[in-house]
């Protein structure tokens, strides 16, 4: 474990701010990432990547940045995950549910706002997706 910065970070490159954590509670929390790669203040995760202040979670959980992620909960600004729900700014994602301006996704559904996605369905005011059904204009509605 290192000191760089305001972190500590451990040799795979995830960290915890020594605001909030000692040296000693770093490297206990680092022994708890099974297969996680560049997390912060994160504890008892597994095949995780790039997640914030994310707690004994697999496949992400509130993540920033996260990649390839599966079944990922509220997570944000994400890419080429599948299964999620109520995400937010994710970019080709796949048979997700409920989330919110994301972009060139693939059959997912009760999205909103999205861009470019394909096969889609019951999403509402996503514009320039192809192949969707039961898809809802709000500025449309009733005309």
């Amino acid at each position: 474990m290192k000191k760089i910065e305001e972190y500590w970070v451990d040799e795979i490159g995830n960290k915890w701010s020594t605001r909030n954590y000692t040296e000693k509670q770093a490297i206990a929390w680092s022994k708890t990432l099974i297969n996680c790669t560049e997390m912060t203040n994160c504890k008892s995760c597994e095949d995780c990547s790039k997640c914030t202040n994310c707690e004994r979670m697999k496949h992400c959980h509130s993540c920033v940045n996260c990649e390839d992620c599966v079944r990922c909960t509220s997570s944000v600004n994400c890419e080429d995950c599948s299964m999620c729900t109520s995400c937010t700014n994710c970019d080709d994602c796949r048979d997700c549910i409920g989330c919110a301006n994301c972009n060139d996704c693939t059959e997912c559904s009760k999205c909103t706002n999205c861009d470019d996605c394909i096969n889609c369905s019951s999403c509402v005011n996503c514009t320039e997706c192809s192949n969707s059904v039961n898809y809802i204009n709000q500025s449309n509605k009733g005309q």
